[in-house]
């Protein structure tokens, strides 16, 4: 027993008992936004823990005017807030009544706008300082005095309930759609529902893809002599390669990482590091451009991945929407999008809980195989000039590592950057270090302003083979010995099933045989909103035109 609870054989996650004709938890959502995605919520919570009761108006709501009731009979409300909710008289009535009796709410937010989510700031001002659309002005306070509610819970107290702070602080659950980070959310709202013995790391989903034992990477294939190119000019690109080897030891220990841009044509893909920095960082941007060029006509292919924003260090990580690689000032250079630069998708990459699931999807991209390598005089070249070198220790990232998505690394494996020196003995600045392969400081705009004309006219002029060349041989004149990278990494072990269950003790009892590992969950139905034809006949206005009346007034 556990607080109460009978625990079932066989690490079947137990559910807490509710009396008759009660519900677990209540999905508080507005038809407009939100009823799709409240079906695949409640048809994902019925499959992980099938003696759940989900109560979704659609299936469940025999009387409105008793919608109180059903929330007195719930144990937990999931308040998914949405563009809509706050203007929906009968979710304010949901939540108000969530709030009165003191109900667990679990804050469900959706990151894309495009879809009607909301951003905590949004919300928030909603609540406290009310809203301006084509109709005007508006506050909560009077559209509750319209719709006749007297006394309760203020607008404060909403807020206070939805977003917790201090001790009573829980964690906001970020809803996604992409498969693997759903899986995500659907754990995390589940976890709010079962005691609390049961939360984080004790219990897992079948099949969820961080458990799951991941290929090992083995030498550079089809001729390459490394496996990615990761370049100087690409801010945070060497940082979150650091990352995903230190949370994927040992099925990564073999990467081999180059900056050497002489080396581009020996490796089997090129990270092109998506963020807010990627195109506006002046010549960086501009010799990041130039190096993207060289690699697509080179064959060699692109792995894209794209720092998300929201959440817990993303801003540090320079988060950006997608659509920011398209604007106008500060975008992908448009020549690069006309020959194809977004034609592979993008790795996405998010924080906090999710950063785990980045990772494995970045480390399975870096497991596509490339194109046997046509050997050519460059490639013939590029081979004689490549040194073998020693190893070098790669530092930690320079990223911010929060407590939900901290690293995994040893404190017995705090690694150091070996010192590279000229055949003088004297140490290299950093604008010298650059093409070593694997090297770590990044070049910094006063430096990369400091680029002699002839190198960026050369590069203007699409000179890109002779200024290559010939930076090759000034090189390997001026730095002697080059050296290759190997890196550290930091050991995962997971594991995985399909529905909610406890973990165990070890963790090589989670590892899933590869036969087995098929994600065998069903097709979620998606539910559409009945609009009523009160709803679909516009509202005639002074000056003859029609217009649909605000989403609250009806």
């Amino acid at each position: 027993m556990i607080n109460g609870v009978h625990v079932v054989p066989h690490d079947e996650v137990p559910v807490p008992i509710v009396e008759a004709g009660g519900f677990h938890i209540f999905l508080s959502h507005v038809w407009a936004t939100g009823q799709d995605q409240m079906r695949i919520i409640k048809q994902r919570l019925q499959e992980m823990l099938p003696e759940l009761r989900v109560f979704l108006d659609v299936d469940d709501l025999e009387d409105i005017s008793g919608l109180e009731t059903y929330i007195d009979r719930s144990s937990a409300v999931l308040v998914f807030c949405s563009q809509g909710y706050f203007q929906s008289k009968n979710c304010m009535r949901e939540l108000r009544a969530a709030v009165e009796q003191a109900k667990l709410i679990i804050t469900l937010m959706d990151p894309d706008s495009k879809k009607g989510g909301l951003t905590e700031e949004q919300v928030k001002s909603t609540l406290l300082y009310g809203w301006t659309d084509e109709w005007g002005e508006h506050s909560i306070e009077a559209m509750w005095e319209s719709w006749g509610f007297e006394g309760g819970p203020s607008p404060k107290d909403l807020v206070a309930a939805l977003f917790p702070v201090g001790a009573l602080k829980k964690p906001i659950v970020e809803w996604n759609r992409i498969g693997a980070f759903q899986d995500v959310s659907m754990r995390l709202i589940a976890e709010r529902i079962l005691p609390t013995e049961l939360r984080g790391d004790a219990v897992y989903i079948q099949g969820e893809i961080v458990h799951k034992k991941q290929e090992t990477l083995g030498e550079p294939r089809n001729g390459r002599a490394y496996h990615v190119y990761c370049s100087a000019n690409n801010i945070g690109a060497k940082d979150l390669m650091a990352e995903v080897q230190q949370e994927h030891r040992p099925a990564l220990n073999a990467l081999l990482v180059t900056s050497n841009a002489s080396q581009l044509r020996l490796c089997e893909c090129m990270l092109v590091y998506l963020n807010s920095k990627t195109w506006s960082s002046g010549l960086l941007s501009a010799d990041l451009a130039i190096e993207v060029e060289g690699a697509m006509k080179r064959k060699v292919r692109l792995l894209l991945a794209h720092e998300n924003v929201g959440g817990v260090h993303q801003a540090e990580r320079f988060g950006c929407e997608f659509e920011d690689m398209f604007a106008r000032e500060d975008g992908t250079p448009a020549h690069l999008i006309k020959a194809g630069i977004y034609s592979q998708i993008a790795v996405p990459l998010k924080g906090r809980e999710f950063r785990k699931v980045s990772m494995v999807l970045l480390q399975q991209a870096l497991l596509e195989e490339p194109t046997m390598l046509e050997v050519d005089e460059e490639v013939k070249a590029a081979r004689a000039a490549r040194i073998l070198p020693a190893a070098m220790k790669l530092p930690k990232p320079m990223h911010p590592n929060g407590v939900d998505e901290s690293t995994t690394a040893a404190s017995t494996d705090d690694v150091e950057l070996i010192e590279i020196k000229n055949d003088d003995d004297s140490a290299l600045s950093s604008s010298q270090a650059v093409g070593i392969p694997g090297r770590l400081a990044s070049r910094s705009p006063q430096e990369a302003a400091s680029f002699s004309s002839s190198e960026r006219l050369a590069r203007a002029a699409g000179l890109w083979e002779a200024w290559e060349q010939g930076q090759s041989e000034r090189d390997d004149a001026q730095l002697g010995e080059k050296q290759r990278t190997s890196f550290a990494f930091s050991e995962q072990a997971n594991g995985s099933e399909r529905s909610l269950r406890r973990s165990h003790l070890s963790h090589d009892d989670l590892f899933e045989d590869s036969e087995n590992a098929l994600d065998r969950r069903p097709p979620s139905r998606l539910g559409t909103r009945a609009f009523s034809e009160d709803e679909l006949t516009p509202a005639a206005t002074m000056d003859g035109s029609s217009r649909s009346p605000p989403p609250w007034s009806v």
